[in-house]
């Protein structure tokens, strides 16, 4: 006689009910509500993935730089400097101080950044108008803009941040085939009347 199991059952019918008790792992209360985590987990994981390759398209159309780690050699680090902008052919404002500079090593991206006092925004703006245009760049467009001034140290951080305003202005130059951007802020400090960003970039031919 075959041996019995705990409940009276026949050894011979153990086939049997394991093929029964995978039939019923899905229909079980507990198997179900684990599927059910499961499924949710990765539709959160999927909603995700799906959120973040829709930010980096956005940010590619706008014009953003490759999203690559920032050690990446495919996109090689500025160099940073104190160079004025006259050593790139540029003109800068009389009184220009406080030069910073980043360049990429193959010349294609320039930045450039200086302070200035007792002028404003807007002679900023005409004085490169004129500097340039006699030195053969084609003025391409000008708008206003503003920032958010620093508020480092501020008595109230939770106060909304003042605003400096200036403008944007571009250039395209024909030979060598490049653009700059130029934003000046008014930002009415100790050390200085005004802040020059300048954005030199190498265009393809």
């Amino acid at each position: 006689m075959p041996p019995k199991l705990a409940d009276g059952g026949s050894v011979e019918d153990l086939p049997g009910r394991v093929k029964q008790l995978i039939a019923d792992v899905p229909t079980h209360p507990t198997s179900r509500f684990a599927v059910w985590r499961l499924l949710s987990a990765l539709l959160v994981i999927a909603g995700i993935a799906i959120a973040v390759v829709a930010a980096a398209n956005v940010w590619l159309e706008l014009g953003g730089a490759p999203l690559v780690a920032p050690n990446d050699p495919a996109e090689p680090l500025p160099i940073p400097g104190e160079k004025p902008p006259a050593e790139f052919g540029l003109p800068q404002a009389e009184g220009a101080a406080e030069f910073r500079s980043g360049e990429l090593s193959d010349g294609s991206y320039v930045f450039l950044s200086y302070a200035a006092s007792d002028v404003d925004a807007a002679a900023v703006v005409a004085f490169y108008r004129d500097r340039l245009a006699a030195a053969g760049w084609a003025f391409d467009r000008q708008i206003p803009i503003s920032i958010a001034r620093p508020t480092f140290n501020a008595p109230d951080p939770d106060a909304p941040p003042a605003m400096m305003t200036g403008f944007e202005a571009r250039w395209k130059q024909p030979a060598p085939h490049r653009r700059l951007i130029l934003e000046v802020y008014d930002s009415k400090t100790p050390a200085a009347d005004v802040n020059v960003v300048l954005k030199l970039r190498r265009l393809p031919d």
